[in-house]
Formats: C-alpha cells, sequence, structure tokens
C-alpha cells in the first residue's frame, strides 16, 4: 500500500509542477492539463474501487476544474451517497 501511496503523491506532485509551469500565457496549456490531471486522478479513484459514475455532468466537471472538480465530486458523492 506504501507503494502506492508514493505513487499517487509522486503523480499529484508532477502534474501540478507541469501546471504551473503552463503559466498565464498559454490558456490551452491550462485547460489541457486540466483536463490531463483530472482525468488521471479520475482514473486512480476508480481502480482503487470509489467509483464515481461517469456522465456529462461529472465530465464537465473534470473538464473544467480538473483537480478541484474530482474534488467537488468526491464529497459530493459522499454527501449524498449516490
Amino acid at each position: 500500500m506504501d507503494g502506492l501511496a508514493y505513487t499517487v503523491i509522486g503523480i499529484i506532485g508532477s502534474f501540478s509542477l507541469l501546471k504551473m509551469m503552463a503559466g498565464k500565457d498559454s490558456w490551452f496549456a491550462t485547460v489541457f492539463l486540466n483536463i490531463l490531471f483530472g482525468g488521471a486522478l479520475f482514473a486512480m479513484l476508480n481502480i482503487c474501487n470509489f467509483i464515481i459514475p461517469f456522465n456529462v455532468i461529472s465530465a464537465s466537471c473534470i473538464t473544467l476544474l480538473g483537480f478541484p472538480g474530482v474534488i467537488l465530486l468526491i464529497i459530493l458523492k459522499i454527501m449524498f451517497r449516490f
């Protein structure tokens, strides 16, 4: 289990670093990194048996918000137990 934790922390750190390096000038890079990071986190959660249904609402939340969007979906899942 420790190896999985280090892997998750490494992936989160590398995507966060890439996102900071994208800067304010490149809107496309920011959106692309949001999609990439949110999708990777979404896939990791589903692999770890924390199933979040994939539909239009969750996909748009992940695309627009990235990591905070996935955290929002997790909070909503816990609050409403869907």
